[in-house]
């Protein structure tokens, strides 16, 4: 028998920020990514153009600098971000969420 306790975390980054969240500079730092991502997406950008736009910001805000640069620039890096943002757009749906 195998029992399991889940904890879910708020990783909004304004969720984040507003809790002062310095545990995890890299938890933070991709919080921003992924914020950024949806603020580019929101603006009418490409899925791609997003994706660069949003690294470019995390670079002038020094965020993410734990994982290496050339790291955020591979494709296994935008596909997490893809799947993190499609869950939080379903999250979103189905609770009603903003």
């Amino acid at each position: 028998f195998l029992q399991a306790k889940a904890m879910a975390l708020d990783i909004r980054y304004e969720s984040l920020k507003r809790q002062n969240y310095q545990h995890r500079d890299d938890l933070l730092g991709y919080s921003y990514y992924i914020d950024r991502t949806e603020h580019h997406l929101k603006e009418a950008h490409s899925l791609h153009d997003a994706h660069v736009l949003a690294k470019e910001d995390c670079r002038k805000e020094q965020l993410l600098l734990e994982v290496p640069l050339s790291y955020i620039d591979r494709e296994e890096f935008t596909d997490m971000a893809n799947i993190f943002l499609k869950i939080a757009r379903d999250g979103q749906i189905y609770y009603g969420l903003p």
